[in-house]
């Protein structure tokens, strides 16, 4: 599998664990989300409702462990993103976590009219592969990197009321 993709700077100093969410800004090793959002905006997104989170565009792609020339390669940073190098990051902030459903990587887009309102039961990460470089007051706001949503604790995004998209990855994640 590739080698990590995480920023040089987590790889020496990873973030501080606080109370309630989690927010790590520079996640990823520079254009690496870029790569991966352009690989996960060819997959055939549905618009699913899920009555404990919101309503978004979403799609699973099932990532083998090998390289699979059929698939970009960016799908399989993303794995070992998920499956290897965030659990490993977090248990350096002393959050002893792995993934919950390796290989598979659920990748959701916020566009006009979606929104959300997590509040998991285990620990969630969410990757924002694009930011949200548009005011406030259209909603669907989701900053690039990391956020990490520790149980019970609430991310609401609100209502995206314009015609831009934001990209996120959904791992979840549970206990070593």
């Amino acid at each position: 599998m590739s080698a990590c993709r995480l920023s040089p700077a987590l790889l020496h100093c990873p973030p501080e664990r606080g109370e309630g969410l989690v927010v790590v800004p520079s996640l990823l090793a520079d254009g690496v989300g870029a790569l991966i959002a352009e690989a996960v905006r060819g997959l055939p997104m549905a618009a699913v409702w899920e009555a404990d989170a919101g309503l978004f565009w979403r799609c699973e792609a099932h990532v083998p462990a090998a390289l699979d020339p059929q698939l970009p390669e960016a799908f399989f940073w993303a794995r070992r993103l998920q499956d290897i190098d965030l659990p490993a990051l977090l248990c350096r902030m002393g959050i002893p976590v792995g993934s919950a459903r390796p290989g598979v990587l659920d990748a959701i887009a916020l566009r006009k009219g979606s929104w959300l309102r997590l509040q998991p039961s285990s620990w969630l990460a969410l990757i924002g592969l694009t930011g949200a470089p548009w005011p406030a007051e259209w909603g669907g706001q989701h900053s690039i990197g990391l956020t990490l949503i520790p149980p019970g604790a609430v991310l609401e995004v609100p209502v995206l009321t314009k015609h831009v998209e934001a990209l996120l990855l959904r791992c979840a994640l549970e206990p070593v």
